[in-house]
């Protein structure tokens, strides 16, 4: 019997306490954690930004007075929401399951650039192929 084992390359899970963490889920909600809203300037709304051509999301810090500002919706004082379904079905952004961002970054223009290409799936509900599951 040949065996084909594949390498994961995910590594350990690892905290995210100092480091920028956003994932988008199937209900559209974007999530990012305490310090991306830091690093954003913890602003009370975002702007949402898209590029087509580079699949990127861009956000912004905005005032909650601008009418295309989208508030950031705090959770427990450390979890940061937005409900960006009425953006991402204008761009025709589809998401089927709970996606993590590999590597968001803010740039010098104070966007925080999300790449759907480069992203992975961080959902609780993934199915296993084989009907012949490993017991614990």
């Amino acid at each position: 019997m040949a065996i084909h084992f594949e390498k994961f390359s995910g590594g350990p899970f690892q905290r995210s306490v100092n480091s920028l963490r956003v994932s988008i889920d199937r209900n559209l909600i974007i999530r990012m954690n305490r310090y991306t809203a830091k690093a954003l300037g913890h602003p009370e709304a975002v702007t949402l930004y898209f590029d087509r051509q580079h699949s990127i999301i861009g956000i912004r810090p905005a005032r909650s007075l601008d009418p295309e500002a989208f508030p950031l919706l705090v959770r427990d004082g450390y979890r940061f929401s937005i409900n960006a379904a009425s953006f991402c079905r204008h761009f025709r952004i589809s998401v089927v399951r709970t996606e993590r961002f590999d590597n968001p970054e803010l740039d010098d223009e104070g966007y925080l650039r999300l790449d759907l290409r480069r992203t992975h799936d961080v959902s609780n509900n993934r199915k296993r192929s084989d009907a012949r599951q490993p017991t614990a």
